[in-house]
Formats: structure tokens, C-alpha cells, sequence
């Protein structure tokens, strides 16, 4: 896969355990960091793809790592912990955590976190990218509808004559229909409608 990674605990083993079961898994150069605060310097300064990191730390927890990091860039995290707790998990969730993997962990169970994380985190781009052609379209179906508005005040059409209207200079000027619509806007705005 060669993903940057970073692994983040206060026990040099499980550092080691983790760093071991990233290459070979192919997760490409893997950082390390002791605490939280190293964390987040090498973060800020590297941006790896996957972080897994501990959540009792000295200095600087995982949570509040976690949280600072994501206000950066987003990075699957992966949360580790000795001690399982419903309440560390809802605030693992709200720091930006993909995933909680509780110690002493399996390589099959760990790194099957890791792949739901990126998986989610694909989907939810995905979405964000949908979300974001659906605010663009509802923004160019508005300025349409303005100028639509303006044909039909100022050159007394119904809906469907002035969208021909607006069609047809579109398709004669070779633009856009809302590169149409904003000119007849711009039009009307500085008086030639």
C-alpha cells in the first residue's frame, strides 16, 4: 500500500509491534513517537496517512493529540488502549478516532481496523465530493431561475419561453447555460434588459 504511517505509545514494544505489523503489511515508512507532543510535532511536519496511537500518554493524551491532528489534516487514527470503556469510545469518536483497537491486540484485528478507517474515510470524501456537486448544481439551478426571472418580467414570457430563450442564446453563443444566465443577470443589472 505504502502509506506514510505513524505509530504513537509510551511502550517502545508495542511501538515495535506495531511498526513491525505495518511493513509487513506493506503501510510504508512508519514514524514514532513516545508521547503526544512528539506526536503532533511529526504530524504537523510529515502529515502521515495512519496514525495509531495510545490513549493514556504522559505529557499529551492521545484524545487531545487526536483532536489537534485533525484540526490539520485527516489522517485515519486508530486509537489504542489497554482498557476497554463505552465512554473512552464515545470520546474517541468525537476527537476524530476511525477506530478503537484495545491491547493486548491481534495483527488480523489491528489491521482490520486500519482498512474500515480508510474505507470509511473514502466514503465519506466520496460524499463530501457529492455534497459539493449538489451545492454547485443548486447554485447554478438559482442564478437559471433568476435570469429566468428577469426574461419573463422584462420581456413578458411564460417560464417555459424564457428558459428557451435562455437555451437557445446558450447553444447559439456556445456557453454554458449558467455562463448564459449570469449574463443575462449582468445584463439586466447594468441596464441593457
Amino acid at each position: 500500500m505504502g502509506v506514510p504511517a505513524m505509530v504513537v505509545d509510551d511502550e517502545p514494544i508495542i511501538r515495535l509491534d506495531v511498526k513491525e505489523i505495518l511493513l509487513k503489511a506493506d503501510y510504508g515508512g512508519v514514524l514514532e513517537a513516545r508521547n503526544g507532543d512528539e506526536a503532533l510535532r511529526l504530524a504537523y511536519e510529515h502529515r502521515p496517512e495512519l496514525v495509531i496511537m495510545d490513549v493514556h500518554m504522559p505529557k499529551l493524551n492521545g484524545l487531545q493529540a487526536s483532536r489537534q491532528i485533525r484540526k490539520w489534516y485527516d489522517p485515519v487514527i486508530i486509537l489504542l488502549t489497554a482498557h476497554y470503556r463505552k465512554e473512552w469510545c464515545v470520546s474517541a469518536r468525537e476527537a476524530g478516532a476511525s477506530g478503537y483497537v484495545t491491547k493486548p491486540f491481534t495483527e488480523g484485528g489491528l489491521l482490520m481496523s486500519v482498512e474500515i478507517g480508510f474505507e470509511q474515510r473514502r466514503k465519506l470524501r466520496e460524499l463530501e465530493g457529492d455534497v459539493a456537486r449538489l451545492k454547485g448544481k443548486m447554485e447554478e439551478r438559482k442564478i437559471i431561475d433568476r435570469a429566468k426571472g428577469i426574461l419573463m418580467s422584462r420581456c413578458r414570457l411564460d417560464e417555459a419561453e424564457a428558459y428557451a430563450r435562455l437555451r437557445g442564446r446558450s447553444m447559439y453563443e456556445r456557453t454554458s447555460l449558467v455562463k448564459t444566465a449570469e449574463a443575462v443577470i449582468m445584463d439586466f443589472e447594468n441596464g441593457i434588459v
